[in-house]
């Protein structure tokens, strides 16, 4: 059975869809407030829960023997802090140890000289170091920017088009006033709006392939 953390999240659904497309046992762990719905009826079984409650992962974890964690606050809904989200982590790696899970996929992000000032990087960081020193054989993908998240915050609807759930068009408060500043500029104007210097290269990745490279790891 392949556990997939934040299975109703963007990135999570595409690895949902591909695994049971491959007919692969898959659970989605999620949320109970969370946008599911499209996972009803998938062909994947739904557990129902929080990284933050203890009882809840361990009966996620109960039978699983692949964890493909996709979970973050990026875009965190209210309550949700970095800290309490590593956490979360913590008792999902140590319930994994326990259960003697064969593999621990985690999708993470490059590392940079910003990492102990960017609230996301850091989290993720510490989860690196306890999945390292947790005796698990683990995966960790440091991940580009996914193209059908970031190339749309310049001003675009085009790169999540036909995406589930896109986190974009989430009704999170920053993303409200975020693209409502940039909307479709690019459609309609003509204009990008990016951040940095004009001389920075930027690097992306599709969440698709990402997803790929998740279960090929596991």
């Amino acid at each position: 059975m392949h556990l997939v953390v934040s299975g109703s999240g963007q990135l999570g659904t595409v690895l949902v869809r591909q695994l049971v497309a491959a007919g692969t046992p898959v659970r989605a762990f999620v949320r109970p407030m969370s946008q599911y719905q499209h996972l009803v009826g998938s062909g994947a079984e739904l557990a129902f829960g929080d990284l933050r409650d203890a009882g809840s992962v361990r009966a996620a974890m109960a039978g699983a023997d692949i964890v493909l964690a996709t979970a973050n606050v990026a875009t965190p809904k209210r309550g949700d802090t970095h800290d309490s989200v590593e956490a979360g982590y913590q008792t999902l790696i140590s319930e994994a140890a326990d259960q003697g899970v064969k593999r621990f996929v985690f999708s993470s992000v490059p590392v940079s000289s910003v990492d102990d000032q960017v609230p996301t990087f850091r989290a993720k960081r510490q989860t690196e170091k306890a999945l390292m020193a947790s005796g698990l054989p683990y995966t960790i993908l440091r991940c580009a920017p996914f193209m059908e998240v970031w190339l749309a915050f310049p001003g675009s609807s085009i790169p999540s088009r036909g995406e589930e759930n896109p986190t974009v068009d989430r009704p999170y408060p920053f993303m409200r006033r975020f693209r409502g500043l940039t909307g479709k500029a690019i459609e309609d104007k003509g204009r990008m709006t990016v951040n940095g210097r004009a001389s920075l290269r930027n690097a992306f990745v599709s969440l698709h392939d990402v997803a790929r490279l998740m279960i090929a790891a596991a």
